[in-house]
C-alpha cells in the first residue's frame, strides 16, 4: 500500500497568537482526514516557542497515525525545512508520497482519500488541486480583490495542464499553476529534485524542474486546499516577510533556474531543438511581464526588458541567472 505523509514547515515567533490560530486549524484538517492512513512530518525552523510545541505534543498525543516532530536547532526557512521533511519521509516512515502543508493552509477533508485513489488508479508523480484564497478570518476572498498573478493561476486552473509535456503549457501560457499546498508528489521525485535553499518563490523552480524533466501531471478538481492570503495587497505571509520588491526578484529568479535546469536537461536528451529554446523563454517572459505590468510592479518590468534584450542579441541559450 502506497503510504502518504504531510510535510509541514512551521515558523510561529512568540506572542504570535494569530500564527498559533492558524497553525492549530491546519493540524486539525490533517486529522481530520476521511482516510485514517497517513503520517506528518512537522519542522519547527528554532521558532522557540513553548506553545508551539504544546499545541505539536497535543497532537501527537492524542492521534492515532505516526507524527515526527522535528525541530531544527537553526533558523534555516521553509524551503530547507520543507527538504528536511522528504528526507525524514523517506528514512523514516518509508512514504510512497508527500503532501505538502504549509502551516496556515488548509486541507480538504478527503484530500488523503481522493489521492490514494488517484495514485491507485493512474500512478501519476504529482498530483495538485484548485485553491481557495482564504483570509485570517477563513473567510473566501473574492476573485476580483486578489491580485492579478493569483487571478492568472485560478483562471489557469479552468483548463489544467495534465499528462508529461507540462513544461508546454506552463511557458507557452499557463505559467505558474500547482500551489505548494495543493501538490502532491512521489517521494524519488522530490529526493531528486529537492526545493532550491537560497531564494523564495523556491515552489515556482521545483515546479518548472518536475515539468521539464517529464514528470506525469494529473489533476483533481475535488479536493481543493485553502490557501491563506493574510493581506490581499501584500499577499502570502512569505511575501509580506521578505518584502514586495526582494519576492518579485525571487520569482523571476526562480522562473530562470526551474529554465535553466529544465532546458538543460531537453538539449541533453535531444526533445526540444535549440533554436525553438529563445522563442520559448521570449513568449514565457511577455507573460510574466504582462503579470507583473497588471499589479503594477513596473521597476521590476525595466529590469527584465533589460535582460531580455541582451538574451535577444546573444548567442546564448540560457538565461542569465545571476542578472538579479
Amino acid at each position: 500500500m502506497e503510504k502518504f505523509t504531510f510535510i509541514t514547515p512551521v515558523y510561529i515567533s512568540e506572542g504570535d497568537e494569530l500564527g498559533l490560530k492558524h497553525f492549530k486549524k491546519t493540524i486539525y484538517s490533517v486529522s481530520e482526514q476521511t482516510s485514517p492512513e497517513w503520517s506528518m512530518v512537522i519542522i519547527d525552523d528554532n521558532s522557540n516557542n513553548k506553545k508551539l510545541v504544546e499545541i505539536v505534543n497535543y497532537f501527537i498525543n492524542y492521534s492515532s497515525q505516526y507524527i515526527i516532530f522535528h525541530q531544527n536547532t537553526t533558523t534555516l526557512k521553509p524551503f530547507s525545512s520543507r527538504n528536511i521533511g522528504i528526507k525524514i519521509a523517506k528514512d523514516k516512515l518509508d512514504s510512497s508520497y508527500v503532501m505538502f502543508l504549509d502551516a496556515d493552509d488548509l486541507n480538504h477533508i478527503k484530500r488523503v482519500e481522493e489521492t490514494r485513489k488517484i495514485v491507485n488508479s493512474h500512478h501519476p508523480d504529482i498530483i495538485y488541486s484548485y485553491f481557495i484564497p482564504i483570509d485570517n478570518y477563513d473567510k473566501t476572498i473574492n476573485i476580483s480583490e486578489l491580485s492579478y498573478i493569483i487571478q492568472h493561476i485560478l483562471l489557469a486552473l479552468l483548463s489544467p495542464p495534465t499528462g508529461t509535456e507540462v513544461w508546454k503549457e506552463l511557458y507557452l501560457g499557463k505559467g505558474y499553476v500547482n500551489l505548494t499546498s495543493s501538490t502532491t508528489v512521489n517521494i524519488n521525485l522530490a529526493l531528486k529534485f529537492p526545493f532550491p535553499e537560497d531564494i523564495h518563490c523556491e515552489d515556482v523552480c521545483t515546479w518548472l524542474q518536475y515539468a521539464m524533466y517529464g514528470a506525469n501531471f494529473y489533476y483533481s478538481p475535488i479536493i481543493p486546499s485553502s490557501y491563506r492570503i493574510p493581506n490581499v495587497k501584500t499577499g502570502s505571509i512569505s511575501r509580506e516577510y521578505i518584502g514586495q520588491k526582494n519576492f518579485n526578484n525571487d520569482f523571476v529568479r526562480s522562473i530562470i533556474r526551474g529554465f535553466n535546469s529544465g532546458i538543460s536537461y531537453l538539449i541533453s536528451n535531444n526533445q526540444v531543438a535549440p533554436e525553438y529554446i529563445k522563442l520559448l523563454a521570449i513568449k514565457h517572459f511577455d507573460l510574466i511581464e504582462s503579470a507583473l505590468k497588471q499589479d503594477g510592479f513596473n521597476e521590476i518590468i525595466g529590469q527584465i526588458e533589460a535582460m531580455m534584450t541582451k538574451y535577444k542579441k546573444s548567442d546564448e541559450l540560457l538565461l542569465p541567472d545571476s542578472f538579479f
